[in-house]
């Protein structure tokens, strides 16, 4: 009694640990899938291509975008948006199953997806140009493909909230999400429902003896199997689903061919010498246990670093000509999955500057001592490089201080003409040179072509200097009018003699004034005189008087006016106030000016 009342304990224990060891092994076993290529245009495609969309508008510059104008940067910033939530929803949504082409699916999802793919290849061309430069076209199709994008992701997201990809061995199954999920729900219900029944019923002992005891602990194993493969595997339930139609949307074949795919290639164009490296991206592009290598062109390039998403390649060695090439990844030598890059060299480095004196000529060519001369030079910049900072030189005469001119820059082919004046001092025959860039500030090409000479230049002695004196007589102040006090005013007339050249003032009879008057005179004379010769002034005043008795003349002088100017002290010009002498009755006030005639 005490060994059966054994054996029943070991029978029920080992039944409950086989039920926990079918439930574990139901919820965490998965059937083994190979691992399956991907076709010409499959769902990881797509999402490569996304990505690298995304990393084409990281990677443009903010200084750039700005260019570009705001408009343009708050489509881009909406468009990495939406290109992020399509990549989430396809990946949230196909898992594990990226592998599947699109002309796999419902013609509705196909539709959308053909769509954002065509706009998304559009973008990446576009991207990849100048995005400084860019234009009005580019512009168009950046907003169309934002506006387009972010409408299509919307209407596929909400098509694809509702559905769960399924694989099995051989077939994938696209099913309804609220169908799949109360399968699941209800499944794990049932489980622990009939756990709970056969557990209940185990240790109550109300289960039947003999052999009927074993078919019914056989039908409890079957129960829990079925039930927690439906609760945790979710091929079973998708299996349960394409037997019965509910719920099943599509079901779909796999795709079997190993292909790798090149979605992007960053940067497109490569600029020999200076491009350091370049970056494909794309799906596949690493397989297990193969051996990858590439070539651009029929030059072989090293890979960096490469993963499944992207291969990275040293280009900084690449030689190659103008032109578009082929960029192929060779797997196990075998040509592989490939894109495009075009080639460009840069133009060879200019030539630096070489300043060179084109023109050199002195007005006049004969100069006369002591007259203003204009020098005018000219340079210009043979080299292929832009001069900056350098000074232009005359010398006059060969010991003289140079005058200077300075230059900021002077472009390749460009001239420019440097005017300088200057007066000789002495009579005498010099050279006179012109130099361009007189220390060396400028790297040039040649530096044996930077000065010109004009020998000989002959400037004559000064001839006699002739001018056109002109004296204008403005007032006469009258200090004394040579007159008593108790007989007034008195009656004057002035006698006036410029460089031999007479006037009178008044023109007539005489002017009755008294002590402190100011007559205003006005009178212009003008002589023309050599140098060496004075400008002599004379001016007399008389205070007349009538006869008195006995008869005799009873004229008063009221002083005389008589200043000479030499030449040496340009003849006076300016203005003058002379007070007369023997006796001082007067002071005469008058201006000079001299113009030269020669």
């Amino acid at each position: 009694m005490i060994a059966n009342s054994t054996s029943s304990v070991r029978l029920r224990w080992g039944v409950c640990l086989l039920m926990v060891i079918v439930l574990l092994v139901t919820q965490f076993t998965m059937p083994l899938r190979p691992a399956l290529a991907l076709g010409p245009l499959t769902i990881g495609g797509l999402i490569a291509l996304s990505k690298f969309a995304l990393d084409q508008i990281e990677s443009i510059a903010e200084d750039a975008i700005a260019a570009a104008g705001e408009e343009v940067r708050r489509t881009l910033d909406q468009l990495k948006g939406d290109l992020q939530d399509l990549i989430n929803t396809l990946e949230q949504t196909y898992q594990d199953n990226l592998f599947l082409t699109i002309d796999q699916l419902d013609l509705l999802t196909q539709n959308k997806l053909v769509q954002i793919q065509g706009f998304i290849e559009n973008l990446n061309e576009k991207i990849q140009a100048d995005i400084r430069l860019i234009s009005e076209e580019t512009r168009n199709v950046i907003t169309t493909a934002g506006l387009e994008i972010s409408r299509i992701t919307a209407d596929l997201e909400q098509r694809l909230t509702n559905l769960v990809v399924v694989a099995t061995e051989g077939v994938v199954f696209v099913l309804d999400k609220t169908v799949f999920n109360i399968i699941l729900i209800l499944s794990l219900v049932l489980l622990g429902v009939g756990v709970l029944i056969f557990i209940w019923l185990f240790f109550t002992r109300r289960l039947p003896e003999g052999g009927l005891r074993v078919v019914v602990l056989a039908l409890m194993g079957l129960f829990i199997v079925a039930f927690g493969a439906l609760a945790f595997v979710p091929p079973a339930r998708a299996a349960v689903m394409d037997a019965t139609g509910l719920g099943l949307e599509k079901r779909l074949d796999r795709v079997t061919e190993q292909r790798p795919e090149i979605v992007g290639v960053q940067p497109r164009k490569l600029v020999i010498g200076t491009t350091r490296s370049v970056s494909l991206f794309g799906v596949g592009l690493r397989p297990e246990g193969k051996t990858i290598t590439a070539k651009i062109g029929p030059r072989d390039v090293p890979i960096t670093a490469s993963s499944e998403r992207e291969v990275a390649l040293n280009v900084a060695g690449l030689s190659l000509a103008d032109g578009v090439f082929d960029v192929v990844l060779l797997i196990d030598g075998a040509e592989g999955p490939r894109g495009v890059v075009e080639i460009e060299n840069p133009p060879p480095p200019a030539r630096p500057a070489d300043l060179t004196i084109t023109g050199f000529s002195i007005s006049p060519s004969s100069p006369t001592q002591g007259r203003s001369v204009t020098a005018t030079i000219t340079i210009r910049n043979d080299g292929e490089t832009t001069a900056r900072n350098f000074d232009v030189h005359w010398r006059p005469f060969a010991q003289s201080q140079p005058l200077r001119n300075g230059v900021t820059s002077l472009a390749p082919g460009a001239s420019r003409p440097f005017s300088f004046t200057h007066t000789y001092a002495i009579a005498g025959t010099f050279d006179s040179i012109a130099t361009v860039d007189p220390n060396g500030s400028v790297e040039e090409i040649r530096e044996d072509n930077n000065s010109r000479t004009i020998r000989n230049v002959v400037v004559r002695p000064a001839p006699p200097r002739r001018v056109r004196v002109t004296v204008r007589i403005t007032r006469i102040t009258i200090h004394d009018n040579s007159e008593p006090p108790h007989k007034g005013n008195g009656e004057v007339r002035f006698n006036i003699n410029v460089g031999g050249r007479t006037g009178r003032f008044p023109a007539s009879g005489t002017r009755s004034v008294a002590n402190g008057a100011v007559l205003n005179v006005n009178q212009t004379f003008t002589v023309d005189l050599t140098e060496g010769q004075n400008l002599a002034i004379l001016i007399t005043g008389v205070e007349e008087d009538d006869p008195g008795f006995p008869t005799f003349d009873d004229h008063d002088n009221m002083g005389i006016v008589d200043p000479s100017f030499t030449s040496g002290a340009n003849w006076g010009s300016g203005s003058h106030n002379v007070r007369s002498r023997n006796p001082g009755n007067f002071t005469v006030s008058f201006t000079i000016t001299v113009q030269d005639l020669n």
